[in-house]
Parts: structure tokens; C-alpha cells; sequence
């Protein structure tokens, strides 16, 4: 909702802008050129849109490799015979900071990672 009323409020002053700045140069400007400023000004809020769209897909991307890493690191740490790596992976897990909408997908991605290669490292040596 709170987007639609974005492109909406970013479609009327485009227009409104464009309508003052033809009547202010009018004499300047031939029609045709008005049709085309027109059709750029109305694609913009579709440009903005994709870019939210855009951004959408990428931090669900983000989200989904994060979830991959921690249900692999917890496989390799639930599988494991070895105390030293499952309190090792909930000592680790724990350093994980998430603090909810405001977690930056970025770090949650770069920690959960590197908690899934130390485990698969420490794994390997274990057995």
C-alpha cells in the first residue's frame, strides 16, 4: 500500500511539473515534444517500481542462502559424533547477531557461511 501511494504521489508532481514548465515554454516547445517528455515522465513510477521488485528478489536471494547455510551447518552439527563440534557450532550460532527486521542480510549471510565452512572443516578433521 505504502508504495502505491509512492508512484502515485511521484506520477502527480511529475505531471504537474510538466504541465507548469509547458505552459511557462509552450511557445518553445512543439507538441511532439511534449508527447515524448510525457511518455518518460509516466515510465518513471514503472522504473521505481522495478527497483523495488528488484531489490525484493535480492534480499529474498539473501534470506534463502542464509537459510541454506544454517540448515547445513546444523545437519553437519546434529549428524556429528564429535561434543566438541556441536558445542562448537551452538557457541558459534550464538555469536550470530540477529536483531530482526533491522539484521543486515549481508552479515547474517557472511556469518552463517563462515559457521558452515568452520563445521565442515572441523567435520572433516574429526573424522
Amino acid at each position: 500500500m505504502f508504495i502505491t501511494k509512492q508512484v502515485f504521489l511521484l506520477t502527480a508532481f511529475e505531471i504537474v511539473i510538466f504541465i507548469i514548465l509547458y505552459f511557462l515554454f509552450r511557445k518553445k516547445i512543439k507538441e511532439i515534444h511534449f508527447v515524448f517528455y510525457m511518455i518518460i515522465l509516466l515510465l518513471i513510477p514503472f522504473c521505481f517500481l522495478f527497483g523495488v521488485f528488484w531489490g525484493g528478489i535480492s534480499k529474498n536471494i539473501c534470506y534463502s542462502n542464509v537459510i541454506s547455510d544454517l540448515k547445513l551447518s546444523s545437519s553437519i552439527a546434529v549428524n556429528s559424533s564429535s561434543q566438541k563440534i556441536r558445542s562448537e557450532y551452538l557457541h558459534q550460532l550464538d555469536s550470530v547477531v540477529v536483531n530482526g527486521y533491522e539484521s543486515q542480510c549481508e552479515d547474517l549471510e557472511k556469518r552463517s557461511s563462515s559457521l558452515y565452512h568452520s563445521l565442515s572443516l572441523a567435520n572433516k578433521q574429526a573424522e
